[in-house]
């Protein structure tokens, strides 16, 4: 509104292009301190998916567009919701297979990792309650992304969990264990790690290499260099480690923060927006770390406004609403379920496709109805 009704010109750095794309005039693309690329929105989002997306602005791009480029880029460049379902409708027609298979619900069994039963909080007494009788579980080997507007519980329910904050009512138990069994640090050696909104307020030290050097001393002496390294090389931190964690960027404190909490080796890794300010292709990375982290028992519990990033990697999702939870499921049924808050691929693709959250799911159904 501000461009349009009062002829500002508005200046916009971003990494989630999904809504702000189609705004644009004209974008303009930076690599290595140069500029490769000012066109508008179509040609600009044409030319970095050229060569299968290999540019790494391009796993970014607005799901219409990805779709559109994935299959070959023919007719129109759609970059709206809107303008991608005509494409797609134009596309397919009436489509002979028309849905994926849902995916099995997992099965758990044992103890979750941490358990929350009708968990009360606010943060005065006259003040209103925060958590209203919130109850979550999460199990090890999982990744559960809690997902809902502001101001609904979730940054609290994480500090909660983390013994930042204590409730009045209800029971929090980490690994079967009362969260007030837990005596002094006990609770953080190897145990919980948190990982909150503001990454600045895990950086104490000058030098980025010496917070990490700090943290990974609590490690054997013999694991500690080897497991330093190992992080840093993970997390692309090598040309940062001389850099003053305050002069760092956005995306590259949420990395160096990240590093901090991962030379701990938790058991259960609480996550607030891990994914703020961080580039499509570093997501992917981190989506790898995530899996690997899972694969070796760690339970991630994660909250997020990324739609498209919860979509593509949760085991399950959650929805917070006035302090609580008031529905959960794994994503691809979370998000079919649901009419406004789900993927830009479903909102795309609903009415010619079922099932289909994220560009992938599209485009593998596309392929499944146009011949060449």
């Amino acid at each position: 509104r501000l461009n349009r009704e009062l002829s500002t010109t508005v200046l916009l750095s971003e990494h989630r292009l999904e809504e702000v794309f189609p705004l644009a005039d004209k974008v303009a693309v930076l690599e290595r301190g140069r500029l490769v690329c000012f066109d508008t929105p179509a040609l600009a989002g044409a030319m970095l998916s050229r060569e299968g997306g290999g540019h790494a602005v391009s796993a970014g791009l607005p799901t219409p567009l990805r779709v559109y480029c994935a299959l070959g880029g023919k007719g129109e460049c759609p970059l709206t919701i809107r303008d991608g379902r005509r494409w797609l409708e134009g596309v397919v027609g009436v489509p002979e297979a028309d849905a994926l298979p849902l995916p099995e619900r997992p099965v758990h069994s044992g103890t979750p990792a941490v358990e929350l039963k009708e968990v009360w909080f606010k943060y005065d007494k006259s003040a209103p309650d925060v958590l209203r009788g919130l109850s979550f579980s999460a199990w090890p080997g999982e990744l559960a992304c809690i997902l809902g507007g502001n101001a609904t519980g979730k940054t609290t329910a994480l500090s909660c969990i983390a013994g930042v904050r204590r409730p009045y009512r209800g029971s929090i138990r980490i690994g079967g264990r009362p969260l007030s069994d837990y005596r002094g640090n006990e609770l953080y050696r190897g145990g919980v790690a948190l990982l909150p909104q503001n990454p600045q307020a895990l950086f104490n030290a000058n030098r980025l290499i010496d917070d990490l050097r700090e943290v990974a001393s609590a490690q054997p002496k013999e694991r500690a260099a080897a497991l330093l390294e190992q992080v840093t090389a993970e997390l692309g931190l090598a040309p940062l480690l001389g850099a003053n964690p305050g002069d760092l960027s956005g995306g590259e404190q949420q990395k160096a923060a990240l590093a901090k909490l991962l030379l701990l080796e938790p058991k259960l890794l609480l996550l607030d927006e891990p994914t703020k300010g961080l580039d499509a292709q570093f997501k992917e990375k981190l989506a790898g770390i995530f899996s690997s982290l899972t694969a070796r028992g760690v339970c991630l519990v994660m909250v997020t406004h990324d739609i498209e990033f919860a979509a593509q990697y949760a085991h399950r999702c959650a929805m917070f609403f006035d302090g609580g939870v008031i529905s959960e499921d794994e994503p691809v049924r979370f998000f079919s379920g649901n009419s406004f808050y789900t993927t830009a691929a479903n909102r795309m693709s609903r009415g010619v496709f079922k099932n289909a959250v994220t560009s992938g799911d599209v485009v593998k159904l596309c392929g499944l109805n146009v011949k060449e």
